[in-house]
């Protein structure tokens, strides 16, 4: 059973709690009207001439891509992300470092030009919050790296700089060589996994943020620290699989060896009862080969008998002459078998 403890309050502060624990739907339908406009963004229009460019696979990515996201933004469990682009069709060379170097190169071109090209790449580098491309777990490349699945998300500073990178690398071919055109829109994201982040965050951001130390968000001194994108990386760190620890195996007091573990000694009487087993198996076969011999040399030796000794002839009994078979005494009350015979050899004899 499920222990529930909840605090206990004065009846005239209930209704102020609940008030409280009441989202402000008025400030949800606004925020979400003034990010609407964002849904569309990154689209490209059947019949027009971007679209006939596009190969038959990238016309059925958009529009598969233009049904979801249909769907989605009409889900009150999803929220548009005014400062996260998800990118797709990405080329399979192409990974988090690359797809962050040619966002910072954009910017920097496109940045004030009375700065110093330094501090236009600083502040390049610190527009973006967060970059990454997802990889495949199990498929690797040539150079053994996990492949890439061609998606990724990156997050920035602002509204407006994610918007100048999705003018730029959307359905741009020449950013990344080849022939694949990138499909760059905003992200829509799911509240109830935004919400579990949250949690993990709340319960492991300080183990995270203690083993890494302080730092600011460009990454100088022995961590990532407090500084911008600080919780993202934090709940990343905590939300991915940790290594498993390699545990020492006990040792026995007296004979100073080091104790089977219970997975090992299953194994052990497994192996043990197939050898058994398989023993058992060939004593049978053993078994089975003799007696089937022995038997075989039995049923030849009948039937060698049988050639060798002569049959007996059969001969019917008959009136006055002997049989070869030998005669039974006849018991007082039965009747002989040649009874008719000697009967009729009787009459004759009489002169009838």
């Amino acid at each position: 059973r499920r222990l529930v403890v909840k605090p206990a309050v004065a009846p005239d502060q209930v209704k102020e709690i609940i008030e409280d624990r009441k989202p402000n739907k008025e400030t949800k339908k606004l925020e979400k009207r003034q990010w609407a406009h964002l849904l569309h963004v990154g689209e490209i229009k059947e019949g027009t001439d971007e679209w006939q460019k596009l190969s038959t696979s990238e016309q059925r990515q958009r529009q598969a891509g233009a049904k979801e996201r249909k769907f989605r933004i009409n889900n009150p469990n999803f929220t548009l992300d005014p400062l996260r682009l998800s990118f797709r069709n990405l080329p399979p060379s192409v990974g988090a470092q690359q797809l962050r170097e040619a966002i910072v190169k954009h910017l920097c071109a496109k940045g004030d030009a009375s700065q110093s090209k330094k501090k236009r790449l600083t502040d390049a580098q610190t527009d973006i919050t967060n970059a990454q491309v997802c990889r495949d777990a199990e498929r690797r490349n040539a150079n053994n790296e996990r492949r890439s699945r061609g998606f990724g998300f990156v997050t920035f500073k602002d509204n407006r700089t994610a918007l100048q990178v999705v003018d730029y690398l959307n359905n741009n071919p020449k950013v990344f060589g080849g022939q694949r055109r990138p499909i760059v829109e905003f992200a829509i994201e799911d509240k109830r996994k935004l919400r579990m982040q949250q949690e993990l965050y709340r319960k492991h951001a300080h183990k995270v943020l203690d083993d890494k130390g302080t730092g600011d968000a460009k990454g100088k001194g022995k961590g990532r620290g407090k500084g911008e994108g600080a919780e993202e990386a934090a709940v990343a760190d905590a939300a991915a699989p940790t290594k498993k620890k390699k545990i020492k195996k006990k040792k026995n007091a007296k004979d100073d060896k080091p104790v089977e573990s219970r997975g090992r000694r299953q194994r052990e009487k497994k192996r043990a009862d197939k050898a058994e087993q398989l023993e058992r198996e060939s004593s049978r076969t053993k078994s089975r080969t003799v007696r089937a011999q022995k038997q075989a040399e039995y049923v030849a030796e009948k039937a060698a008998e049988r050639q060798v000794r002569p049959k007996p002839k059969r001969s019917a009994p008959d009136a006055g002459l002997p049989s070869a078979k030998r005669q039974q005494r006849s018991r007082p009350g039965e009747i002989a078998d040649d009874f008719e015979l000697k009967a009729m050899e009787r009459f004759r004899q009489g002169g009838f």
